[in-house]
């Protein structure tokens, strides 16, 4: 077992106290010492727990959101710059379409070409107006345009080529001009009237179909430009309502989001000043009560210690009272045998003195009756020899006597000494007994009072943290209620797309339209081209011989300066169309670059919502851990103490 400062009663310190009693001191003492071993660890997990559920609430408080603030600014700035900044043809497609009506209306002076011209111009405008509402679709979701581009890029090449074959088609309709040019210059004087009528003719049809070809290119590009307005300010409109939704739903989320986090932050920071003045009180009331104890047992030993000096001290003047008693009657016993064997040594002396004297006198007074004298002595020496003995024999009898009553006194003394000394310490022992089990009854009634009062610590704090887990489970709800919004949100933007999608294959279909118009460009071309082939045939060159022979008295006049004014015209007019298609941006880029930027706001966004939900589990493993860990971290306690038993 394990051995500390505090066991005092160590074997050979106190003679009177038993082993018994030491070891169930030292047993009381380190059970206490490891139930106050045990109780602070947990004390200090419960802090270090805490101390990490701060943490954590800071570290989310202080990146998550900031972190999202930051994302959602992103995003709504993105969204602000992309509903606010149209793109730079859309700005400019007035300008570019009265551009275009101003250079087809020398186009109206050519009469087979008119109807042809009028119809792809519709087309284009058309077109052009559901591309700008394609771009202006496209500028908020655009998933699926790659396919898509593709598609308009064929088609564009395909429209090149178209162009590519009017170009041809003009370009031989001017060399055919040309020939009929000379032709008619070389009949030109007979056909001076009649082709001044008709001219004078075509001039006025010419100049009623420009008038009517004016009023119509206003007529369309006023409508044009009333509903390019019209769905410019729905569009904005309906932008700028979004916008304002969306901020106010970030708005209101991240408010709830920092309202909830303070919330959690202010109930952790006093659950935490809780739990350390619980703990503090705890740790001042154990160490008033330790001290007490301490006190308490110093002054008990103390007391104990002074009793036991004592009465060892009164135990050891009775035994050396006793003892010189017993030195001192053994003493005079002895100095009473010594004056005895003194005396007799002594009266034999005297009497051997006198023995000799009569001896020495019977001797030289009767050396003649040396055989009675002889027989005397012999029974003199015979009678002091039996005194002699006999007075041995009483003395060594009578110490004999003596030793037997002083070893029996001696030891009645040592068994009454023996039998204070044992009710000595049987008293000491009752009265240990009893200071034990009045120690013990105070350890386990202050024990029990510890325990009630941890154990109503540990259930307040479970039932914050149930409170704090209910809150926290709240929150999650309402996080995951906002998170099916979005995914709702995400579904409606995903109709949207297919709505896109829906609209780009009309596109496509109203291409397949042009084609289609082009192809019958290219009939009516072959079909002009027939006719000027069928032209010699039907201008009966007989009858136009004739009458450019009456034309040939007539003065001539040069149309070359007109045809070249109207070929002038159409190239000027055509080529910058083709210039304008060709050189207009490209919207499959302005598509990628919208795609892109709405697919990383979208991905950094479901990532930070990602790093969100696995922090608050983190957080939500980390406040429902504590429960489980004390109780098991008091049951290993208890184990362990014991296996310290």
């Amino acid at each position: 077992m394990e051995q500390t400062n505090h066991n005092f009663l160590n074997g050979g310190g106190q003679a009177g106290i038993s082993d018994r009693m030491r070891e169930l001191l030292s047993r009381a003492a380190q059970e206490h010492l490891s139930e106050q071993k045990s109780q602070g660890a947990i004390t200090e997990e419960m802090r270090q727990r805490l101390e990490g559920m701060e943490w954590l609430l800071r570290e989310f408080r202080e990146r998550e959101l900031a972190a999202l603030s930051e994302t959602v600014a992103a995003v709504q700035a993105r969204v602000d710059e992309l509903s606010t900044r149209p793109p730079e043809w859309a700005e400019t497609l007035a300008e570019h379409i009265e551009q275009v009506g101003v250079r087809v209306r020398p186009l109206a002076e050519m009469a087979p070409l008119r109807s042809d011209v009028t119809g792809l111009v519709s087309g284009l405008d058309s077109s052009l107006d559901r591309l700008a509402e394609l771009a202006d679709t496209a500028a908020r979701t655009a998933d699926r345009t790659a396919a898509l581009s593709e598609r308009l890029e064929s088609l564009a090449s395909a429209l090149d080529l178209r162009l590519s074959r009017i170009d041809e088609a003009i370009e031989s309709l001017s060399t055919r001009a040309a020939t009929l040019e000379n032709a008619v210059e070389s009949v030109g004087e007979r056909l001076e009237q009649r082709l001044g009528a008709a001219a004078e003719a075509q001039r006025e049809a010419l100049e009623e179909t420009r008038t009517q070809l004016e009023q119509r290119i206003t007529d369309t590009a006023a409508s044009l430009s009333q509903e390019a307005s019209e769905r410019h300010t729905s569009l904005t409109t309906a932008l700028t309502e979004q916008r304002d939704a969306l901020n106010s739903a970030l708005s209101q989320s991240v408010e709830f989001l920092t309202t909830q986090a303070d919330e959690n932050h202010a109930e952790a920071t006093a659950a935490i000043a809780d739990v350390n003045s619980a703990v503090v009180k705890l740790g001042s009331s154990s160490a008033e009560q330790l001290g007490e104890m301490r006190e308490q047992l110093r002054k008990n030993r103390a007391e104990l210690s002074e009793q036991l000096s004592a009465q060892h001290a009164e135990l050891r003047e009775r035994d050396d009272e006793l003892h010189e008693a017993v030195l001192a009657r053994l003493a005079e016993a002895a100095e009473n045998l010594r004056a005895a064997l003194a005396e007799a040594r002594s009266e034999a002396a005297a009497a051997a003195a006198e023995l000799t004297s009569a001896l020495a006198e019977a001797r030289t007074e009767a050396k003649t009756d040396s055989a009675a004298l002889a027989e005397r002595l012999t029974a003199l020496v015979e009678e002091l020899r039996a005194a002699v003995a006999e007075d041995v024999r009483t003395l060594g009898t009578t110490v004999e006597e003596r030793g037997t009553a002083l070893a029996e006194a001696f030891a009645e003394h040592r068994s009454a000494v023996a039998e204070q000394l044992d009710q000595h310490e049987r008293e000491v022992a009752e009265r240990l007994d009893a200071h034990q089990a009045a120690v013990d009854t105070r350890l386990e009634t202050q024990h029990e009072s510890l325990t009630s009062k941890f154990e109503l610590g540990l259930g307040n704090l479970s039932s914050r943290f149930d409170t704090f887990e209910g809150r926290f489970d709240g929150s999650f709800e309402g996080i995951d209620g906002k998170i099916d919004g979005i995914n709702g949100r995400l579904d409606g933007l995903d109709g949207r797309v297919t709505g896109v999608e829906g609209k780009f294959e009309g596109v496509h279909g109203h291409f397949e339209g042009v084609d289609g118009r082009l192809e019958a460009i290219d009939d009516r071309l072959e079909a002009v081209n027939q006719r000027l082939a069928q032209l010699p045939a039907v201008l009966e060159v007989s009858e136009v011989h004739r009458r450019l022979a009456e034309l040939v008295e007539r003065p001539v006049i040069d149309h070359g300066d007109r045809l070249d004014s109207l070929d002038r015209k159409l190239e000027e007019g055509l080529d910058p169309l083709l210039n304008e298609l060709r050189a207009r941006p490209d919207r499959h880029e302005f598509e990628e670059t919208v795609s892109e930027a709405v697919e990383t706001s979208h991905d950094d966004i479901t990532k930070r919502l990602a790093a969100l939900e696995e922090t608050m589990l983190a957080l939500a493993e980390a406040l429902l851990r504590p429960g489980r860990d004390g109780s098991r971290k008091r049951r290993s306690g208890g184990y362990d103490d014991e296996d310290d038993e």
